[in-house]
């Protein structure tokens, strides 16, 4: 579906590589393609750039009509892709928009913007994720592995997120502390003593923060394990986990 030549760009050797992962509701799996609406703001003049997939010979732009083809489905209802842009080596901060179907004919849909921040990559003031994950109180209960249960209680705020945690079979009470951040990505560090950490927590929130899920390590790494929280609600004089929350 390439329809443009390949180009070099010289001013901008980096590149940022967007990773995501799309699904299909309710549609009966094809090999079909379609667009994510995603490109990069250039100015204050609204120019944008479209996302480009690279050849051997060079970047090269999707393409489509309307719009850019850059979600490809291969007979499956789920599909993971890339979307790329040129970067230069000056260059801190990028805006992106998400459109549906053509970016020049409707308004944007959502927006966010990335930074960079000591050689790392930080998403900020992301336009449809409300920080209600930093600014409430929640009780969650779940899983982690296969058959650790675990209560835990979390404060979110401006400088971030903490806790408590405790193990059903253990009894004892551990301590939280980490962030979050605007999409929702959450990093949590176990802790027991106060002062000692015992355990890593990579996750993220579902869109209402009822529902956190992720991967449990020591910290170096090891002891890897799939994690499940999910909200506690009010039942009567007991609290029971939200089943209607769907699995983001």
């Amino acid at each position: 579906m390439v329809q443009e030549r390949p180009t070099f760009y010289p001013d901008r050797p980096y590149v940022l590589a967007l990773g995501f992962q799309a699904k299909l509701i309710g549609v009966i799996p094809t090999i079909s393609y379609t667009s994510s609406g995603l490109v990069r703001i250039k100015d204050t003049d609204g120019n944008i750039e479209l996302p480009m997939v690279l050849t051997a010979d060079g970047f090269v732009p999707f393409s489509g009509s309307p719009g850019v083809y850059d979600v490809h489905f291969d007979k499956n209802t789920t599909t993971e892709y890339w979307d790329l842009f040129p970067a230069g080596t000056d260059q801190k901060e990028f805006l992106f928009q998400v459109f549906p179907g053509n970016a020049r004919a409707h308004d944007p849909s959502v927006f966010f913007r990335m930074v960079l921040r000591d050689g790392d990559i930080a998403i900020v003031d992301v336009s449809s994720q409300p920080r209600t994950c930093l600014d409430s109180q929640n009780d969650f209960a779940g899983t982690i592995g296969a058959s650790a249960r675990v209560k835990v209680h979390l404060v979110g705020n401006s400088a971030g997120l903490s806790g408590t945690e405790q193990y059903e079979r253990i009894g004892k009470t551990l301590w939280l502390r980490g962030q979050a951040d605007a999409l929702g990505n959450v990093v949590l560090e176990e802790r027991y003593p106060e002062d000692r950490v015992t355990a890593i927590f990579k996750g993220k929130f579902s869109n209402r923060c009822q529902l956190m899920q992720g991967y449990f390590s020591k910290p170096d790494g090891s002891r890897l394990l799939p994690f499940e929280f999910r909200q506690m609600h009010s039942a009567g004089t007991q609290q029971v986990p939200d089943q209607n929350e769907s699995q983001n």
